[in-house]
């Protein structure tokens, strides 16, 4: 678990840091199999959290991430390129997401 973690959180560091290409990713998903393969991974990763001890983490990620699609979800069908109020959502479930994760890491090396 310690090391999936790791790996997410790395993950979502590099997602805040290229939001702009990683949505163009999600955009075309099909040109980026590897990609596509990633968000699957991570999908599991989330599953595999709430059958572990760590079962309110997966929820907590899962209610941020619902937020941030209500918010953009609006602006998603008016343009598909991004725009500076959504890069700020996506930064902030980001961050969130970071910081929680991070307490999965914290309890494993304690």
């Amino acid at each position: 678990m310690f090391t999936l973690t790791i790996i997410f959180i790395i993950y979502e560091f590099f997602k805040i840091i290229y939001c702009e290409l990683f949505w163009e990713f999600s955009q075309n998903r099909k040109k980026y199999p590897v990609w596509r393969f990633f968000e699957y991974a991570y999908l599991a990763y989330l599953i595999l959290l709430f059958f572990s001890m760590y079962w309110y983490v997966g929820i907590i990620i899962c209610i941020i991430s619902l937020i941030t699609a209500f918010n953009i979800g609006d602006r998603l069908y008016n343009n598909l390129k991004i725009t500076d109020k959504m890069k700020n959502y996506l930064n902030r479930d980001g961050i969130m997401t970071i910081l929680i994760l991070s307490s999965i890491v914290y309890r494993e090396l304690n």
